[in-house]
C-alpha cells in the first residue's frame, strides 16, 4: 500500500506516476538487459555464454544475438528466448557501452523500455511498432 496518496478514481498508471515509480515490467527488462550485457561482453560463466550465439553479419546488425524459435509458452518465458529479443531492440549506441555501470545508468534513464515486448510476433517483427499488429 502507498500511504498519503489520494487513490479515489486513479488508475494504477496514475498512481505510479504520482509516486515516480516504474512498473515492475521495466525492472524485469532492465535485469534481462544487464545480464545480456554481461553475456555480450563475456562477463559470465562459459555455460551461460554457450546458450547464446551472435549474428555473423558485419554491418549495421553486428551487435545482435540470434533468436531461437520456441514452440511452447514455457520456452518463450526463458532468458534464452527473451534475452536476444530485448538486446536486439536496443539502439547501437547503448549496446556499445562497455562499462556496466554506465550501461545500467543509460537503460535506467531510457524511455524506450516500453517498446521492448516479448509477444510471439516480437521475434519476427523486431524493431517494428507492433502495438496495432494483430497476430493470426
Amino acid at each position: 500500500m502507498i500511504y498519503n496518496i489520494r487513490q479515489d478514481n486513479l488508475t494504477n498508471e496514475q498512481i505510479l506516476e504520482q509516486v515516480d515509480w516504474k512498473p515492475i515490467g521495466d525492472i524485469y527488462k532492465k535485469r534481462i538487459l544487464t545480464l545480456m550485457h554481461d553475456v555480450y561482453y563475456m562477463n559470465v560463466p562459459q555455460d551461460l555464454q554457450n546458450l547464446f550465439t551472435r549474428t555473423a553479419r558485419v554491418g549495421r546488425r553486428k551487435q545482435n544475438f540470434n533468436m531461437i524459435r520456441c514452440k511452447t509458452e514455457k520456452g518463450r518465458t526463458s532468458l534464452r528466448y527473451r534475452g536476444p529479443i530485448a538486446w536486439n531492440q536496443l539502439d547501437n549506441d547503448t549496446k556499445a557501452i562497455v562499462n556496466k555501470i554506465a550501461f545500467k545508468t543509460k537503460i535506467r534513464n531510457s524511455p524506450n523500455l516500453d517498446s521492448i515486448n516479448f509477444l510471439k510476433e516480437a521475434a519476427v517483427n523486431n524493431n517494428k511498432n507492433t502495438k496495432d499488429f494483430k497476430y493470426f
